[in-house]
């Protein structure tokens, strides 16, 4: 009687226990080369380098645009300047002198959004060299010392650790004398103006007499506060900075104040904190919104002006 099992009928006959031993092992996707064993635990594949972004349509739109509206803007006034000097000698050196003038003018105002794009670019680079205890000691030293000067005009206590910083062997404690001596008395004096903006806000929202207005007031307001701060951290930035930075200090607040902005009662103790505040939300329901917002932007510009990670 032969031993014989349900199964369809072109089902392969099994093999021999010894036989499918003795078969030839396909290597694996998770085993390692060379030997049939694990992967061994510090294996990982080659990071996938993730291609740029390039210039986008409107980048180039507006790029070519910039581009024939300079090239016609100086055609049309050299030929001006030109025209005049055919004219008359007088007239020709006037033209010239005042489109040098206006020339000189827009050229400053380049040279300060390069500048503040500059000064931000430092920041980032001097974050990213004391987020790695690895990094260069020299190249550290140097952008922390500029760093510094460029805030010890503001603040007094920054001046007082330029020697320690010249004389640190490492990387992390160049970072501890910029937390300990500099980023303390920063976030302090930028609390206050915090606090300012925020009894300032608070009371042109409460005069306001239009709702519709309270936005606008408080963008209004916001905006100078980062303006404020940004220049107690030593910057000076222009447009394209200003914007950048705000960018910045968006994020930052939604990583590491968004319990705080949906938290009513982080703005119920602002509010029991400040008596003015109090008073003006105690009268107006939306001056206390906005102060507590004011307050919240400064502390995260703050954080977005500083080198070092926020807490």
């Amino acid at each position: 009687m032969t031993d014989r099992r349900p199964g369809f009928t072109d089902e392969p006959a099994a093999r021999p226990v010894a036989e499918r031993e003795a078969a030839p092992r396909l290597p694996g996707l998770l085993e390692e080369e060379g030997r049939g064993g694990p992967v061994a635990p510090a294996w990982a594949p080659a990071e996938l380098s993730v291609p740029g972004a390039g210039w986008g349509t409107l980048s180039l739109a507006a790029a070519g645009a910039a581009v024939l509206l300079g090239a016609w803007a100086g055609f049309g006034l050299a030929g001006l300047v030109a025209a005049q000097f055919a004219a008359s000698a007088v007239l020709g050196w006037l033209s010239l002198g005042v489109v040098g003038a206006g020339a000189g003018l827009v050229a400053a105002a380049f040279w300060r959004e390069w500048r503040g794009l500059a000064s931000l670019k430092r920041v980032d680079r001097l974050r990213a060299l004391l987020a790695d205890p690895a990094s260069p000691l020299d190249q550290t030293r140097s952008e922390a010392l500029a760093w510094v000067r460029g805030v010890a005009a503001r603040v007094s206590e920054a001046g007082r650790i330029i020697p320690a910083i010249e004389a640190a062997g490492s990387v992390s404690e160049i970072a501890a004398h910029l937390a300990g001596g500099v980023s303390l008395a920063l976030a302090a004096e930028s609390a206050r103006l915090g606090r300012r903006a925020a009894v300032e806000g608070g009371a042109v929202v409460a005069l306001v007499p239009s709702p519709s207005l309270d936005a606008v007031v408080a963008g209004w307001r916001g905006l100078r506060v980062v303006r404020e701060v940004a220049a107690l951290h030593g910057f000076r930035p222009g447009l394209a900075a200003t914007a950048k930075l705000l960018r910045r200090t968006v994020s930052i607040a939604a990583t590491t104040a968004g319990a705080d902005l949906l938290a009513q009662t982080t703005a119920e103790s602002l509010v029991g904190a400040t008596p003015v505040v109090r008073q003006l939300a105690a009268s107006v329901p939306g001056a206390g919104i906005a102060a507590f917002r004011l307050y919240r932007l400064a502390i995260a510009t703050a954080a977005a002006c500083s080198p070092l990670p926020p807490r």
